[in-house]
C-alpha cells in the first residue's frame, strides 16, 4: 500500500472522528443548563407568567359563569384560545434555551456562573457558605439573566409573541 493511501486513510479516520465527537455537542445534557431549573427560576413560567395567568382567570371565569349556550362557547374559545397562547409561549421558551441560549447565546455568562458556584457554592451546606455563595456569585448571576432576558426578548419577537409572552393582536 502506497504511503500518500495510507495517510490518506489516517486524515479520513480523524476526520470522522472528529465529526462523530461534534456530534455529541448537540445531544449531550452535560452542556447545558437544565430547564426547569426551580433553584435558579429558569422555567418556562418565569417567561410565560402572563398568559399563564390570563389561562388560569379564564379557566375560573368559565367555571363560574354558565347560564347561555352562546356565552358558554365564546368563553370556550376564550379559553382554548388562551391555552393555546400558554403552549406556544412555552415552547418558544424551551426552543430558546435549547437552540440559543445554551448553545451559545450566553457562553460567557453560563461559563462565569458555573466557574463560582463551582468555587463558592459547592463545598458544604452549612448556611453561612450559602450566604457567601449569594454574596459572591450575586453579580455573574444578574450578568446571566441580563443576557438570558435579552435573548429571549429577541426569541418571543421572532416568533411573535410579545415580550410578556403573550400573542401579539
Amino acid at each position: 500500500m502506497p504511503s500518500y493511501s495510507r495517510d490518506s486513510l489516517k486524515l479520513f479516520f480523524l476526520l470522522a472522528l472528529t465529526f462523530a465527537s461534534m456530534g455529541t455537542l448537540f445531544t449531550s445534557q452535560s452542556i447545558s443548563m437544565q430547564i426547569p431549573d426551580p433553584t435558579v427560576g429558569y422555567n418556562t413560567q418565569r417567561f410565560c407568567m402572563t398568559p399563564f395567568k390570563a389561562f388560569k382567570k379564564c379557566e375560573k371565569n368559565q367555571s363560574k359563569i354558565k347560564e347561555e349556550d352562546e356565552e358558554e362557547e365564546e368563553q370556550c374559545n376564550d379559553l382554548n384560545n388562551h391555552r393555546l397562547n400558554v403552549e406556544k409561549c412555552e415552547m418558544v421558551v424551551k426552543r430558546a434555551f435549547r437552540r440559543d441560549i445554551n448553545m451559545g447565546g450566553c457562553p460567557k455568562q453560563i461559563q462565569f456562573v458555573t466557574l463560582c458556584e463551582d468555587e463558592w457554592c459547592h463545598h458544604s451546606p452549612s448556611s453561612t457558605d450559602q450566604k457567601s455563595c449569594q454574596k459572591e456569585c450575586a453579580g455573574v448571576r444578574e450578568s446571566l439573566n441580563v443576557c438570558i432576558n435579552q435573548r429571549m426578548m429577541k426569541y418571543f419577537k421572532w416568533n411573535g409573541l410579545q415580550e410578556d409572552g403573550t400573542t401579539m393582536i
